[in-house]
């Protein structure tokens, strides 16, 4: 026991990041699709999408996993994403 609780199972931790993986996947997932439905009624080859907030801006993964899903729903279209701040704002 630690501090009262008991330890927890291997099974527990991994349902807990399965958890935490389907909270933070599906909106972004939601995000990510309607980004790339926008990009694709624009009829470019390129396209740059400002993202504001802090989450975009720290999250270790978040850019790279929006750059896959954006690629593999708008595969004709460059999507770049960049914070606000990139563009002087």
């Amino acid at each position: 026991m630690v501090m009262g609780c008991e330890m927890p199972l291997q099974e527990n931790i991994v349902y807990d990041n399965l958890l935490k993986c389907s909270v933070f996947c599906i909106p972004l997932r939601l995000l990510t699709s309607g980004i790339s439905v926008l990009v694709n009624h624009m009829e470019r080859p390129a396209i740059t999408v400002a993202i504001d907030g802090s989450l975009y801006k720290h999250h270790p993964h978040l850019h790279d996993m929006m750059m896959l899903w954006c690629a593999e729903l708008a595969p004709q279209v460059k999507v770049i994403c960049l914070t606000p701040e990139c563009f002087g704002a």
